[in-house]
């Protein structure tokens, strides 16, 4: 059983200051799962309770500094932003204003991992233009990076994949990254993450990850092919199918 801290500290209601922890987002929590979401604040014996965006949870009371809401087996429904707040048994009415919102991220179920990628393959040097591109056979979904905590910009494909570019690479790029994916309309019903991509830096930079059956062919100006939004100029066949990908932004 796992225990996802509620954010926040935020002034209080009639003296009373918000639950109050480090804001938190959930690195996620797979469909099935158990897990609980702990509400706790430096004061003794008070009622708490706690809300997701509209739905209210039976309240609990503590005779310690926090209160733990258990979900037993977790589903998609169970994606969201949550939020805890505290009164007074003794003053149900002067409630404490709501701790930050702490976002949780469902993951799996109905959703395959998507692939990963450097671009262009030979790797780059320090300073130059690269990108990393996500990508998965459904379409009309939103696409995430990650890079070790790090969490990118998310970017909408009407296709089947997305790009992200780094303008500069640094040494500071180096790591770890992967990439997930979920339906615009479920942001909280979240893909398991691709396999990853690790980017080693030096003077050069390389790509450990293998891109078999790839070669190079032609160049070109910004294209679009088979719904990817391709920034750039090499193109490259793939088991015969041409795919316009990134060398230089």
């Amino acid at each position: 059983l796992g225990l996802l801290p509620v954010s926040c500290c935020s002034p209080g209601l009639r003296g009373n200051s918000g639950p109050c922890e480090k804001a938190s987002r959930s690195p996620g929590v797979s469909v099935g799962e158990a897990m609980a979401i702990w509400c706790r604040r430096q004061r003794q014996g008070v009622r708490f309770v706690l809300n997701k965006e509209g739905r209210h949870f039976p309240p609990v009371d503590s005779d310690g500094f926090g209160a733990v809401f258990p979900i037993s087996n977790v589903s998609r429904e169970d994606g969201g932003n949550y939020s805890c707040s505290y009164h007074s048994r003794s003053e149900p009415f002067a409630v404490s204003d709501p701790s930050d919102p702490m976002e949780l991220v469902v993951r799996g179920e109905g959703y395959p991992k998507p692939n990963i990628s450097g671009i262009p393959r030979r790797g780059v040097s320090v300073g130059e233009a690269m990108a990393i591109w996500c990508r998965r056979q459904r379409q009309g979904v939103r696409f995430v990076l990650n890079k070790e905590g790090r969490h990118f910009p998310p970017v909408d494909s009407d296709g089947f994949g997305a790009v992200f570019p780094i303008s500069n690479v640094s040494r500071e790029d180096g790591g770890n990254y992967s990439c997930s994916y979920h339906s615009r309309s479920e942001p909280f019903a979240v893909s398991d993450p691709s396999d990853p991509m690790e980017l080693l830096t030096g003077l050069w930079i390389r790509f450990v990850h293998a891109m078999a059956g790839f070669s190079n062919s032609g160049s070109g100006p910004l294209r679009e092919w088979q719904g990817f939004s391709m920034v750039g100029s090499r193109a490259v066949s793939l088991h015969s199918k041409t795919l316009l990908c990134i060398q230089h932004l």
